[in-house]
């Protein structure tokens, strides 16, 4: 198997729908991924969420390389946004890396309190590399929120 070392970046994590805990954002944020990332994200941000305790995006190799292959994870990127009109109660939140199928996370490799920041990168700092099975999940938790911010992009 090939093992791959890129930058991740979860740029988008939440789909075009409007229901308690999602907004769409009056400014789209716009931001071009580069070309060392895996990335589903398409440049535009529309909306935001937090909805919920847990948002993460699900990752498949094969949608990057042509195959299920393992890769290296040593960054990511995190965008969050704070609307005027949906104050956080906190600024922290907890980054989780962990390997599984489309259908849920199922085994934590990498867990690390950060601070979301508006409209800039959140840039977890990983005290490894960390090699990732051919499906994984970046994951954003708010537990530390009592209304599920920040708000992520």
């Amino acid at each position: 198997m090939k093992t791959t070392s890129m930058a991740i970046a979860i740029l988008l994590t939440a789909a075009a729908f409007v229901s308690a805990g999602n907004v769409a954002i009056p400014d789209p944020v716009e931001t071009a991924p580069s070309d060392d990332e895996l990335t589903y994200f398409d440049g535009t941000s529309w909306w935001l969420s937090w909805d919920g305790t847990y948002r993460g995006t699900w990752f498949n190799s094969a949608d990057f390389y042509g195959g299920p292959y393992n890769v290296l994870i040593n960054a990511s990127e995190l965008w969050f946004y704070h609307h005027p009109s949906c104050p956080w109660d906190t600024s922290e939140y907890f980054f989780e890396l962990h390997n599984g199928p489309q259908s849920g996370p199922n085994y934590e490799l990498f867990r690390v309190q950060c601070t979301a920041l508006h409209c800039a990168p959140s840039e977890p700092e990983y005290d490894d590399c960390y090699t990732c099975e051919p499906q994984f999940w970046l994951v954003a938790s708010t537990e530390l929120s009592s209304g599920g911010w920040p708000s992520i992009l």
